[in-house]
């Protein structure tokens, strides 16, 4: 055997790639000739070490390597590894034959070769593949026009997400070196190049509104979803870099407090159950209440079969509540809970103050009262909650603090140098735009002298109306058929998109941003959120289940359910290699029994490789 370099041009990149094979020499009817053993990829060895490298994995192959005088360190490591991945891979036609299951396995073996190697993680892959499978997301994949090798990447792409969210880098090397999902899905990530999995994520993209409106409709098959609900809100997130090749890269005001980076918005529609209906992406800078329209069409126009706007509630957060929007939901006749934007309290001050016929609600420890108001066809639920007057007032109070300190600079700053009271006026305007609402907490008054020079200040606070507004909001709906208890909890389950983006960003490290493409970048929010499918039916199954356990716990628990190899000879003078998932441990069959995976479904089956020596 031997090694030969080789080189390889792409036209695409305009670039020479460099890499290394494992030949043999053998005599053919027509002379000797040469067949490639195995694809040692870039070799990174002195080129007078590669004929030693060489004879060392052909001493392995033949089970001779106790007859080779002690090898270098390096050499024996690369030595073992791709004696390993050649045992274990490649057919070798007159040294090595499958072995097919007998009806006694017995043998005797020499104990002191036996070897364990190639352990992978096993367990959070196969959790995750079998709630693809659940969703119905495994099969649209199968269904798209792709070829094979691409759908079971994009498999791969999509459960990485789930177990090792990362940079499509790591995911490269976490695929190779890390996990064992290449086998779960048939596929060695070992022969296939980065730049394959960025290309199979434009081919994602690509099938992005094929795969959407699919899996909307198979996980309200295979679960039972009845959409009585669409939760609607846009968040934003920030990119590494300047982001000038994508379009959607645009500063603005960051969700995250990140407005030194370009940002991208992302719109998402959840029905109550927390699973996405539909996702699109914005520029940073876009208006939220612009989006509502689009979005509300694009559902109703390519959704139609799945009956979203029948007997449906749309809920928005205040920010989406404009007056044009509200008008358009009313004249495409659909049902909505939002939140008054304007200053409702003023308007229902009278009813606030009173509190007669109020009922209560009891959530998480905190009282809520409310009353419901009808005004035409319209309903106006006035809720005052415990808990958010003290989230409140806290908050006020923090903010008060500061405002204050910046009253006693300029009361200070008048013990210096007496100043115009239009000098005064524009300081205070410059504060209460800095401090947007709290300039009409306090009553101030301007010391005057002869000359009409301010000399002092003073102020106090509107404590009265500062403590009657906190707490104190307007629910808004149309629909008449909902109780004033019913309008409460349905704009509650709000929470629901908030909790898919805070798991995107958080459990699924949708942040930040390192692509510089715009579809590169799409592609990544995308991916995330077909992982999002996977983790928020999880979640489910476990509160199904009353379980207090979540994904991130799991997933760290599955870690030691492995699949391995071990390695021995027996007294056949036979080298033997047996592919095999550790057998799962008591926590292991737990969690699998939480989440109703059958374990015949996570046993890998035995696969043997036998070397004649």
């Amino acid at each position: 055997m031997f090694i030969l370099k080789c080189n390889s041009y792409s036209r695409s990149a305009k670039k020479t790639y460099i890499y290394h094979k494992l030949l043999e020499t053998y005599r053919s009817a027509v002379g000797p000739r040469h067949r490639t053993i195995f694809n040692l990829g870039t070799l990174d060895l002195e080129k007078k070490q590669w004929k030693t490298l060489a004879k060392a994995i052909e001493s392995r192959l033949l089970g001779l390597q106790e007859l080779l005088p002690d090898e270098d360190e390096r050499i024996k490591n690369l030595a073992d590894k791709y004696t390993e991945q050649i045992l274990t891979k490649r057919k070798i036609k007159s040294e090595k034959k499958k072995i097919t299951e007998k009806s006694s396995d017995l043998e005797n073996i020499h104990t002191d070769t036996i070897e364990v190697t190639n352990c992978r993680s096993y367990g959070a892959e196969v959790a995750g593949y079998e709630y693809m499978k659940l969703i119905g997301l495994e099969k649209i994949i199968e269904g798209l026009d792709l070829k094979k090798s691409e759908k079971q990447i994009i498999k791969a792409l999509v459960i990485s997400r789930l177990v090792h969210p990362a940079s499509e880098n790591e995911t490269y090397r976490w695929l190779r070196c890390n996990s064992g999902l290449g086998e779960i899905l048939n596929i060695d990530f070992n022969d296939i190049g980065i730049d394959r999995l960025y290309r199979t994520c434009d081919k994602i993209l690509e099938n992005k509104k094929v795969i959407e409106e699919s899996l909307a409709q198979a996980e309200r098959r295979n679960l039972k979803l009845e959409s009585k609900l669409i939760l609607y809100d846009l968040t934003n997130t920030f990119l590494e870099g300047g982001g000038e090749s994508n379009k959607y890269a645009k500063y603005g005001r960051s969700k995250e407090k990140r407005s030194d980076c370009p940002l991208i918005t992302l719109a998402l529609a959840v029905d109550e159950n927390g699973y996405p209906i539909t996702s699109k992406i914005y520029k940073g800078n876009e208006s939220e209440a612009g989006t509502v329209k689009e979005i509300i069409e694009e559902i109703y126009k390519e959704k139609p079969e799945l009956k979203l706007f029948q007997n449906t509630n749309i809920i928005m957060d205040r920010g989406l509540a404009t007056k044009k929007n509200i008008k358009f939901l009313e004249d495409k006749e659909l049902k909505y809970v939002v939140i008054e934007r304007r200053d409702a309290y003023s308007e229902w001050s009278e009813e606030f103050e009173k509190k007669q016929e109020f009922s209560e609600i009891d959530r998480k420890g905190y009282k809520i009262k409310i009353k419901k108001h009808s005004i035409g066809s319209i309903n106006y639920l006035l809720c005052e909650s415990e808990g958010k007057e003290k989230k409140e007032l806290a908050i006020i109070a923090a903010k008060e603090k500061k405002f204050e300190i910046e009253l006693e600079k300029i009361k200070q700053s008048l013990l210096k140098n007496k100043k115009t009271v239009e000098t005064i006026k524009n300081q205070l305007s410059r504060l209460s735009g800095k401090y947007i609402g709290f300039y009409k907490l306090y009553n101030i008054k301007f010391i005057e002298d002869d000359k009409k020079n301010v000399t002092d200040l003073q102020w106090e606070k509107n404590d009265d109306y500062r403590v009657k507004k906190a707490g104190c909001y307007v629910i808004r709906t149309n629909n008449q058929s909902l109780q004033e208890n019913e309008i409460w909890s349905v704009y509650m389950l709000l929470h629901k998109v908030e909790n898919a983006f805070r798991t995107l960003k958080n459990d699924l490290l949708m942040r930040p941003i390192y692509h510089q493409k715009d579809t590169r970048a799409e592609s990544h929010i995308f991916i995330t959120i077909l992982a999002y499918h996977i983790l928020n039916c999880i979640e489910e199954k476990l509160n199904e289940k009353e379980e207090t356990t979540n994904w991130l716990n799991i997933k760290m628990l599955l870690q030691t359910h492995q699949i391995v190899s071990v390695r021995y000879i027996n007294d056949k003078n036979e080298m033997r290699i047996i592919r095999k998932s550790t057998l799962p441990e008591d926590h292991h069959r737990e969690i699998y029994q939480h989440l109703d995976i059958d374990e015949q479904n996570i046993i890998r089956k035995k696969r043997e490789v036998v070397c004649k020596i």
